[in-house]
């Protein structure tokens, strides 16, 4: 794994792994600036050309450099290192690569663990996520059965379900929507906290009703 610091922070590329992150020892939430945040867009742009000099396997270069000019140009106030990361995993679908991705800063799993620790709820079903963006209850999320599991999710929290895991599957990596949706499937608890907020309860509606879950 090689590491480049930039700016009291720094990307890491280890193997095909890109991560933009925050500085490790900080126990503050980091802000920073436009600026510096573009660095680290640049910082990927170098990673990319190291680890996978011929992307064009993966997708064309012309549609990925717009992609990289776009989340360039929404780096545009100031962010921490989280909200930076919903911006910049959007490359994660444009480069369709399985082996390249822009990953949460510090890990997901230590980033959970702080937060669970601190009292804070994860949506409460493992489900499966279809290529078609459907929802579906497979089990509790701690894999406990449910009298749910089967069952297809309409809308959470007032917004459709389906528009949910479009959404999220904009930014995950893979290289197929199959493989973008497996993905999804398995972390869909964290990257719906992280692109949708934090919640005590959640509004769930099934075959036209709707309910409340912890």
């Amino acid at each position: 794994m090689t590491t480049r610091h930039t700016t009291g922070r720094c990307t890491l590329a280890g193997g095909l792994a890109l991560l933009a992150c925050a500085v490790a020892h900080s126990q503050q939430p980091a802000t920073f600036t436009p600026e510096q945040l573009r660095q680290d867009v640049t910082a990927i742009e170098a990673a990319i050309e190291r680890t996978h000099p011929d992307i064009a396997h993966s997708v064309d270069p012309a549609v990925l450099g717009r992609a990289i000019e776009d989340v360039r140009a929404k780096l545009d106030h100031p962010m921490g290192a989280g909200e930076a990361w919903t911006v910049l995993s959007r490359l994660n679908s444009v480069m369709a690569d399985g082996h390249l991705a822009v990953t949460y800063p510090g890990g997901a799993a230590n980033e959970i663990r702080q937060y669970v620790k601190q009292g804070g709820r994860l949506f409460p079903y493992a489900v499966h996520v279809t290529p078609e963006a459907g929802i579906f209850v497979r089990a509790r999320l701690d894999e406990t059965a449910t009298p749910l599991a089967g069952t297809r999710i309409e809308m959470l929290d007032g917004v459709s379900a389906h528009d949910i895991a479009e959404k999220l599957l904009a930014h995950m990596n893979g290289d197929t929507v199959a493989m973008r949706a497996q993905l999804l499937s398995e972390r869909f608890a964290f990257w719906h906290w992280k692109f949708y907020g934090e919640h005590k309860t959640f509004r769930l509606r099934i075959a036209g009703t709707d309910s409340i879950v912890e």
